[in-house]
């Protein structure tokens, strides 16, 4: 008997494990694991500002744990350095000048245009 899809495979490996009296565990696929412990250096003597709703992440990915969320009218974060993740986009490392918080802010979500150089890209 030949099997047409995917889902009809699992059904009959659950039928074939219930039969054998067993237990099937199927993994699903997960999804590739992103680095939140980037190195990052002062490189920076840059300042900026955070969009509202502007999230500090621990790394310069989405995925990575948020530390802090801008609210209300924008605030100024300190410039560390760039780096460019795996996706392509472009993450700053920061100082946020209110709470002194650290961490990864998307490029997207900083008001002003920014002039970036090989000078001030986070070194590895």
């Amino acid at each position: 008997m030949k099997l047409r899809s995917r889902a009809h495979r699992l059904q009959a490996l659950g039928a074939a494990a219930t039969l054998a009296g067993g237990l099937a565990v199927v993994a699903a696929p997960s999804a590739q694991a992103v680095d939140c412990s980037t190195a990052w250096q002062d490189l920076s003597s840059g300042y900026n500002s955070l969009n509202q709703g502007a999230p500090v992440k621990a790394g310069p990915h989405a995925e990575c744990a948020t530390r802090y969320t801008q609210s209300g009218t924008a605030s100024s974060v300190q410039l560390h350095c760039w780096t460019k993740n795996t996706a392509g986009n472009i993450w700053w490392h920061v100082r946020h000048q209110g709470t002194g918080t650290n961490g990864w802010v998307y490029e997207g979500n900083l008001y002003y245009s920014i002039v970036r150089n090989d000078g001030n890209r986070c070194k590895a």
